[in-house]
């Protein structure tokens, strides 16, 4: 129960891709948890969570830790997509697989972190953040058990106008998950790119301020974490996430974050079905 506790005061205390594909998983009612987690790849602990809500973004803008972190990125955790849907299949991991991942960390002695205590400066010696874009039903009922069977968080990124709709998580799933200690960001309103021309700055303002709003007053705390859709960014785009008030962004750029990388443009590695995860802590 000691875990439980830890977890909940997290969430408390904190308040979400790359591209997603028109197929949608089928949505699914609340399963029945237990918080009680058998395994422990923990979160921070509650001296770091404390230093995390203090200390914010340097003023410079970059991650100046002596620790590279592994940001990964996951999409739908749910069965195989078939064989004809490439695109879904891509962008799939199994339960099984992204558990096996969780267990794979732990045995390396990874924790799982949050985008606040990376930039907090406060991280254990291997630390980890999990991403899951588009908020796909799944995310609920696969991922979110698994976490919680593990003790870990995980950041979810969340395209707003896509909440409540089939295939996509609905706003009472998100505040459970949120109270639990999983941390939440936004992919935009609409899931578009922002480097796009035809754009305009109402929209594309929209687009990140909007979005932001939404899942401020959803989760009754501000939302500091965004990811571009498709990992789409230029100079007016940064320019745009952070005067709407976040403080990280993640890209599709397939490295781990170190010294030196702007916060509004973390890299991450893509995960897959096939994957090898040890190879990546090597």
């Amino acid at each position: 129960m000691r875990i439980v506790k830890i977890i909940l005061l997290t969430g408390l205390i904190f308040g979400i891709s790359g591209c997603g594909p028109t197929a949608r998983a089928d949505q699914v009612s609340s399963p029945a948890l237990s918080p009680v987690p058998t395994l422990s790849l923990q979160a921070e602990t509650p001296d770091e969570t404390a230093e995390a809500s203090i200390a914010e973004v340097p003023n410079d803008g970059y991650y100046h830790g002596a620790q590279p972190v592994l940001i990964l990125m996951y999409h739908y955790v749910r069965e195989m997509a078939p064989a004809d849907d490439v695109i879904g299949r891509g962008l799939t991991v199994t339960p099984a697989t992204f558990e096996r991942h969780l267990q794979q960390l732990l045995a390396a002695g990874y924790q799982t972190v949050t985008p606040q205590t990376l930039r907090s400066g406060t991280l254990p010696p291997k630390p980890v953040i999990i991403t899951i874009d588009d908020g796909y039903s799944d995310a609920y009922s696969q991922a979110f058990p698994i976490l919680q069977k593990f003790g870990s968080q995980a950041v979810f990124y969340v395209i707003t106008n896509r909440v409540g709709q089939d295939g996509f998580m609905s706003w009472p799933q998100i505040q459970e998950m949120a109270a639990y200690g999983m941390t939440f960001g936004s992919h935009t309103l609409d899931h578009v790119d922002l480097t796009e021309t035809a754009l305009s700055p109402e929209r594309l303002n929209g687009e990140l301020v909007k979005s932001k709003q939404v899942l401020d007053g959803q989760l009754g705390r501000p939302v500091t974490d965004f990811c571009y859709p498709s990992g789409q960014y230029n100079d007016a785009t940064i320019a745009a996430v952070r005067s709407a008030g976040y403080l990280s962004a993640t890209t599709v750029v397939g490295r781990t974050a170190k010294a030196g990388d702007n916060w509004l443009t973390l890299p991450r590695v893509r995960t897959e079905e096939s994957t090898d995860l040890p190879k990546l802590l090597k």
